[in-house]
């Protein structure tokens, strides 16, 4: 219940996930990354002879698609893959009469990298994010270890002091019984001739202690719960 309901401790497992998304972030930026990449176009011409007779429209139109890869390395470098599929087709119309469309597939790769010599380059600039988001989810790890060990630390410190008071209680409680039993045999003895009135008003004053004290591990007990 303690590990469940601390709100030092929830923070610092929030903080702890917080970072932890981070730093996961962080290191994805090195993992490859895998796109596609698509592109479509089409343009018209028209020409009028200086026939009146005669016109022409030539349509042409080009579409790609292919995956890319790319992959962010420490240095601050870049590697990138292409794999285009163009399509192309071309058709002429001449008098509204259309000719055949011939259709080209043109299928080809392309491998780009780029290296930051000064700005941006380097392991350690191109590391920075990720040993900081690195760095901070230790940090945060360690601080959630450390606020859960406070928490049950606090736990235990206060039910010892809990078991502590209801102890004290508990003997405050026979303490104050075996007073009441001694008044009332002081009480027997003053019929009897045996014991002074003193006795029986310092046996009283003992009981009236013993009450206050019986009251205060009591309450004590109670502000433990």
């Amino acid at each position: 219940m303690a590990l469940k309901n601390t709100l030092s401790l929830k923070l610092a497992l929030l903080q702890r996930e917080g970072d932890r998304f981070t730093f996961k972030v962080a290191r994805h930026r090195f993992q490859p990354r895998v796109d596609v990449v698509s592109s479509a176009g089409r343009s018209k011409s028209r020409i009028d002879p200086e026939a009146a007779d005669s016109l022409r429209q030539d349509e042409s139109g080009i579409s790609s698609f292919g995956p890319q890869i790319a992959w962010r390395l420490p240095t601050g470098a870049e590697v990138s893959y292409l794999w285009s599929n163009q399509l192309k087709y071309s058709r002429a119309t001449i008098n509204h009469i259309s000719g055949e469309t011939s259709p080209l597939i043109d299928a080809g790769w392309s491998v780009s990298f780029a290296q930051p010599l000064l700005k941006g380059g380097g392991l350690t600039v191109g590391r920075a994010d990720l040993t900081s988001a690195e760095f901070a989810e230790k940090i945060s790890q360690l601080n959630l270890r450390n606020a859960a060990i406070v928490a049950i630390n606090e736990a235990l410190t206060s039910f010892r002091v809990y078991i502590q008071a209801r102890e004290a209680a508990s003997i405050s409680r026979l303490s104050l019984e075996r007073g009441r039993q001694s008044l009332e045999t002081s009480r027997y003895l003053i019929e009897a001739g045996r014991i002074s009135q003193a006795d029986l008003i310092q046996a009283e004053a003992d009981v009236a202690a013993r009450e206050l004290a019986h009251l205060t591990a009591t309450n004590a007990e109670d502000s433990e719960i």
